[in-house]
């Protein structure tokens, strides 16, 4: 043969050879493809029995059914029992006589089962993966990455008249304003944690000072509702003020204060991680020192920096 009809032989040859192969190939891929969108039983197993135990990995959403309905079904970290998965809400499978529930492993980790049933029943356990909440699991988490969870703030502060104990007399009570700075610890909107409008102060601590009378201390808590778009430049929001406050002197005077605000901030250096805000409104006051009661309206001013984390 020459070499001219060598060569087309083995084109014709290895010609369907390489069909095959990439044929072989493609299908191969679909079937991994597949396997990988198709819930998959891990666990399948009746009690009483030995025990058991079953790996479980993070990131992935499982769906658990036990029958007979009334028995308690108990998933922990193996290595560490005091850890367990977090159990999301029960599931309704009419076409089961038993319960569906669905969890979300807090680690990859090996996970012990443990079930109760009243009578000595025998109860049957079936575990297996639910490919569409992980799918969804996975959405949620790559739409939260990056995004702030919470954020402190210091600002100067000015509070108008309020009541003031002075003097040696109980009932010694006079309107003084003061100035200070405040504290915030709090809950960023549209975060990490909260993904709504919603956020604010966990923890608002502020201290006036009102020179001859004394400091005052307060303790509270603000949450924000944002009015403003994601995308604006400059955010603005309502506050609310709940809180407690006293005064150094000797005859202390207690507040309790409730509040209503608006704040305007604006990030600084082009970032989204601090800003300046300002912060006004009122603070509706009622106070007591010894038994007599007063009541005021004050106004509040903060101005200061943020930084979320």
């Amino acid at each position: 043969m020459s070499r001219t009809g060598f060569r087309k032989a083995r084109a014709v040859l290895l010609g369907p050879a390489l069909v095959v192969a990439l044929a072989g190939a493609l299908g191969a891929q679909q079937t991994t493809r597949a396997d990988t969108t198709r819930p998959t039983v891990i666990f399948d197993e009746s009690f009483p029995g030995p025990q058991e135990t079953v790996l479980l990995t993070d990131g992935l959403v499982y769906r658990v059914e036990v029958e007979p309905a009334t028995a308690q079904l108990s998933i922990r970290n193996y290595r560490r029992p005091g850890q367990m998965p977090l159990m999301l809400m029960a599931v309704n499978e009419p076409s089961t006589r038993g319960a569906t529930f669905e969890i979300v492993p807090r680690e990859s980790a090996e996970y012990r089962i443990d079930v109760t049933v009243a009578g000595g029943d025998v109860v049957r356990v079936r575990i297996w993966t639910d490919p569409r909440e992980s799918a969804r699991w996975a959405r949620i988490a790559a739409a939260t990455e990056g995004l702030p969870h919470g954020g402190v703030a210091v600002r100067a502060v000015y509070l108008g008249p309020f009541p003031a104990p002075y003097g040696y007399m109980a009932d010694s009570v006079r309107m003084v304003s003061g100035v200070g700075a405040d504290f915030c610890l709090g809950v960023v909107p549209r975060g990490a944690w909260l993904s709504g409008s919603v956020g604010g102060c966990a923890l608002d601590v502020t201290m006036v000072n009102r020179g001859a009378d004394g400091n005052a201390v307060f303790v509270s808590i603000a949450p924000r509702w944002m009015a403003t778009s994601p995308q604006s430049s400059t955010q603005i929001s309502f506050v609310g003020q709940i809180g407690l406050g006293t005064t150094t002197l000797s005859h202390s005077m207690d507040y309790q204060i409730l509040g209503l605000e608006a704040m305007a901030e604006h990030a600084l250096f082009g970032s989204t991680r601090f800003g300046i805000e300002f912060q006004g409104g009122i603070w509706m006051m009622s106070s007591t020192v010894d038994t007599h009661s007063y009541s005021a309206s004050a106004t509040h001013l903060a101005l200061g920096l943020h930084g979320v984390f």
